[in-house]
């Protein structure tokens, strides 16, 4: 007999200019929003194989984004994008996007910051009302103490603060997202919240 499947956990962040922010313990193919990003390396932490959510997304997509990474269509170099229409049945989301992070040994809390400003973009200019994110960092093998949560939501605010600049100067339409997800994994999941909601109330303060 299978194992029941995991209880989704929610845990609210804040709320900025009407976004609601939240973290849930899924990963890009069960984030049940407009428009789900997963975040990519040209390899691995040692050239290993994929795990976690990011493996989930590559078996639902029948192995063929790992092959698009290996035949160079998709090399997933920094904030390189690759749009998605999954099959039936392969994710919650009607789009996946695909964000380029670079080398692995490059990467920073930098660099995560930029992918989300990236897919807060691209959720602006597909007019979606919900959005989700998987940084992809442990998955790809990197381990870190440095604070990347705080970067996450700094790139988020500065990013729709600019979307809401150029829509008051009659540059771009208003933003349409509502509900911002972050994406983790259910073992960091009460830590992660911690920390998320220290940074959101230091990033207000």
């Amino acid at each position: 007999m299978a194992a029941a499947a995991a209880a989704v956990e929610r845990g609210d962040i804040g709320q900025y200019r009407g976004v609601r922010l939240e973290l849930v313990t899924v990963d890009a193919t069960g984030a049940q929003v407009d428009l789900s990003c997963a975040c990519m390396f040209t390899h691995e932490v040692d050239h290993q194989p994929m795990a976690g959510g990011l493996a989930h997304l590559d078996a639902a997509l029948g192995g063929q984004l790992a092959q698009a990474r290996r035949d160079g269509a998709f090399r997933a170099q920094p904030l390189e994008t690759l749009l998605i229409t999954p099959p039936a049945g392969a994710a919650q989301a009607p789009a996946i996007l695909v964000i380029g992070m670079g080398h692995p040994e490059d990467w920073s809390p930098a660099t995560s910051a930029a992918a989300v400003a990236c897919a807060l973009r691209v959720g602006h200019l597909r007019g979606a009302r919900s959005v989700a994110i998987a940084p992809s960092i442990l998955d790809t093998g990197i381990h870190s103490d440095e604070d990347v949560n705080g970067p996450m939501l700094h790139g988020f605010k500065t990013q729709l603060d600019a979307l809401q600049q150029l829509h008051s100067l009659g540059l771009a339409a208003a933003p349409t997202i509502e509900h911002w997800v972050f994406d983790t994994g259910a073992a960091h999941f009460p830590h992660k919240l911690q920390q998320y909601q220290q940074a959101f109330a230091s990033m207000m303060g």
